[in-house]
């Protein structure tokens, strides 16, 4: 009896501790009940809980989109209850967390409902024809436990017979449910559902999928052949695919552009009428290159900060400008490699932005590096004066690319370039060490390629908001600058302004320019000009004047009639354009052509 007695109670021991120390798992059980009220339902099955409190949050922000969020202002009517459906009790603690008494149940449920009605590539939106559900708005998770693995079960409305998204099947005869490996994989990985278009096509030897919500002027069999052409020509730059599948997620509305990168997949915005040949199709085009390069860059190859994440605030690093301004160069020049574009498209792309970047009066105020950490309260939250203190570390980056990879290509005689740069990187940061790396690792492995020490470069051109000489980097591979406003009478006032319903509105005042100086400002209401009435857009008004020409502007302040005498000026602004020198050396031929037309 005493030994019965012996073994009974190991076998309990045995079992209260595999029960103790299982490791927990959770279902994720997402339905659309009424998608007509934007609402997704979500429950979260938790099994092998030991502990007695268990703590969930919702992320404040989505990975590649820098900007606190608050998905949580979104969630609602959450509550817990255990297997026998006894409520637990739950309470919100922080801005995006919630506590449960969970009592050590093993086995808790936790449901909640999220609206969703922002259709963006970084939210979620539901309606009668489709759900997007882009994760981190979407899925909370359990405080501490982001690496455990997790399965999600999706319950589509009856009229949904699709779904598309980058996540692993759990069994390939079942398209609903899924077996993802974390939470950093669940939230990189958007679902679109409902009733789209699957175009489906090879590249590289990879399967592609392309799911197209919306009506549009796409040509399937256009894009069946020119998308794979910039999966190759990226490929070509680090050697690999480094994914089994991928999928873009193409929303198409009235108006918008813009994408988002994920680890395996994208969601990009286009115009119903964006895919028109020529300009607007090339866009596109440059648009996939841009997120498709995320590929690799961002999304593998990464600042050190970017990942793991922390999603209760900001993650800071000031390497924006290559995370996002490199892939912003090499989507025009992945468009040049695959022939979208001619050479001259491809150096008027660069022209563009060295223009934009000089006529932007923050360009002499903030540093590329600092644009990058300021992208949580600046770039994402611009207000009126961002002109005047900000820079986008996307322009200045994508220049700073264009700059580095000549500067390269002479120093090597073009024999190595950015390219070898963004290679040398991936091997050894996510291949071989399979981590971030930091400003030091970068500037090392361009010291590397270079040949030399490079500090002044970075000093001067990322780290202080010094005046680049374009001219020293574009004449090494035989190209003259040419400022097209030069000796050109042209006035200029430095006030943007809105005109709607008849109306003009100061929206922005650039620094040191007339408005600037002469005291017009923001909200005002231009209301006349010299006496005249102001019937036009500011812009056509100002085009018929001449610099030095003096208007007295009256304005509506605060609803105060105004009178403000303001002197035009000959334009500051500049319009960048090139030139090709008549009589290339042959290394100046080699780095053009080795940068044009590799």
């Amino acid at each position: 009896m005493r030994m019965r007695i012996r073994i009974f109670i190991s076998l309990c021991f045995v079992f209260f501790a595999l029960r103790t120390f299982a490791t927990p798992e959770i279902k994720y059980i997402v339905s659309f009940e009424e998608p007509r009220t934007h609402y997704v339902k979500v429950q979260m099955e938790i099994s092998n809980w030991s502990k007695q409190e268990l703590e969930v949050k919702m992320p404040v922000w989505t990975p590649g989109s820098y900007l606190v969020r608050e998905f949580s202002r979104f969630v609602e009517r959450l509550k817990a209850y255990d297997k026998d459906n006894v409520q637990l009790h739950a309470e919100k603690f922080s801005k995006n967390g919630w506590r449960i008494n969970a009592g050590r149940k093993n086995k808790i449920y936790i449901e909640y409902f999220v609206y969703a009605y922002e259709l963006s590539v970084r939210t979620s939106f539901i309606d009668e024809e489709h759900a997007f559900i882009n994760g981190a708005g979407v899925f909370m998770f359990i405080n501490n436990a982001l690496d455990l693995p997790c399965t999600v079960e999706i319950k589509p409305n009856k009229a949904w017979k699709s779904i598309s998204t980058s996540l692993d099947r759990q069994n390939p005869d079942n398209p609903w449910i899924f077996k993802v490996e974390d939470y950093d994989h669940l939230i990189d990985a958007p679902m679109e559902i409902g009733n789209h278009y699957i175009l489906r096509f090879e590249a590289a030897g990879i399967p592609h999928e392309m799911a197209l919500f919306g009506q549009a002027n796409y040509d399937t069999a256009q894009i069946k052949i020119d998308v794979p052409k910039i999966v190759e020509e990226e490929k070509k730059i680090f050697g690999e695919l480094p994914c089994k599948k991928y999928v873009f997620i193409v929303h198409n509305i009235p108006n918008g552009s813009g994408g988002l990168e994920h680890m395996n997949s994208t969601t990009l915005q286009v115009g119903r009428n964006g895919y028109t040949p020529g300009g607007s199709y090339n866009n596109f085009l440059s648009l996939v290159a841009h997120e498709y390069f995320h590929l690799w860059n961002v999304k593998r190859l990464r600042p050190k900060p970017l990942g793991p994440f922390n999603y209760d605030q900001e993650n800071y690093t000031d390497l924006l400008y290559i995370a996002e301004g490199f892939t912003a160069y090499y989507a025009s020049l992945i468009s040049r490699r695959c022939n979208f574009i001619t050479e001259d498209g491809f150096l008027s792309a660069v022209a563009g932005f060295m223009t934009t970047l000089d006529n932007t009066p923050g360009n002499y105020i903030q540093s590329l590096a600092e644009s990058g950490i300021d992208a949580w309260i600046k770039y994402y939250r611009p207000s009126e004066n961002n002109i005047n203190a900000t820079i986008s570390y996307y322009t200045k980056g994508a220049l700073i690319g264009a700059l580095l990879d000549i500067y390269l290509l002479d120093a090597t005689a073009g024999k190595r370039g950015l390219d070898e740069v963004m290679k040398q990187l991936y091997d050894e940061f996510y291949k071989n060490r399979n981590k971030g790396y930091t400003a030091e690792d970068f500037i090392k492995t361009v010291e590397k390629i270079a040949g030399h020490d490079m500090n002044s470069f970075f000093g001067k051109y990322i780290y202080r908001p010094d005046t680049i000489p374009y001219k020293e980097f574009f004449n090494k591979a035989g190209l003259i600058l040419v400022d097209d406003n030069l000796g050109k009478s042209i006035p200029y006032l430095g006030a943007n302004s809105s005109f709607i319903n008849g109306k003009i509105n100061v929206t922005a005042v650039e620094r040191n320019s007339p408005a600037w100086r002469d005291g017009i400002n923001v909200n005002d209401e231009l209301l006349a000009a010299d006496d005249v009435r102001l019937t036009d857009d500011l812009t056509k008004f100002i085009a018929t004047k001449k610099a030095n020409d003096e208007i007295l502007f009256t304005v509506s302040r605060s609803g105060i009639l105004k009178t403000v005498k303001v002197k035009l000026v000959n334009t500051p602004k500049v319009s960048y354009s090139f030139k090709k020198s008549d009589q290339l050396s042959v290394k100046e031929n080699l780095i053009y052509q080795r940068w044009l037309n590799e």
